[in-house]
């Protein structure tokens, strides 16, 4: 059994720092996800739509592959989805990335001053944060203090 002052001694000495940091990167791969997800629903990090669109020719090869062509997907193979990454540095800082071979391509034409393709708009980010985030963080300081939290 736990006493108050053990209690005391384990929250006084918690790193929140360190578990923040260890929640994001245990749930950096939901992060991926949603920005695929979000990608594949033709919005950008800040929700705007995926612009320009795409080229007669690229409309006809995606109705042949039976692709979505009512909005920029940015997605043909799968590759460039597969390759969306999310670096966390100290401090829990995250960066999304993607290391498909055709990023600086897409990038180029489909973010900068268009706003930016990889990275999570605001309902994807409150999704991440009260579904994934929330729960693991409290799971880790539960862990931490040997305590249940509501």
């Amino acid at each position: 059994m736990q006493t108050i002052l053990g209690l005391y001694r384990k929250v006084s000495a918690l790193d929140t720092e360190a578990v923040i940091e260890s929640a994001i990167v245990q749930t950096k791969e939901v992060i991926a996800d949603l920005n695929a997800e979000q990608m594949n629903k033709g919005l950008r990090a800040d929700g705007s739509e995926i612009t320009p669109s795409y080229s007669p020719l690229t409309i006809a090869i995606k109705e042949e592959k039976g692709q979505p062509t009512d909005r920029v997907t940015l997605k043909d193979t799968g590759d460039y989805y597969k390759a969306i990454r999310v670096e966390v540095s100290s401090g829990g800082e995250t960066k999304v990335i993607n290391n498909d071979p055709k990023a600086e391509k897409l990038n180029k034409k489909y973010s900068k001053a268009k706003g930016n393709i990889l990275g999570l708009s605001d309902p994807y980010r409150r999704e991440y944060l009260n579904d994934h985030l929330r729960p693991t963080f409290s799971k880790n300081i539960e862990e931490a203090i040997g305590l249940k939290l509501k």
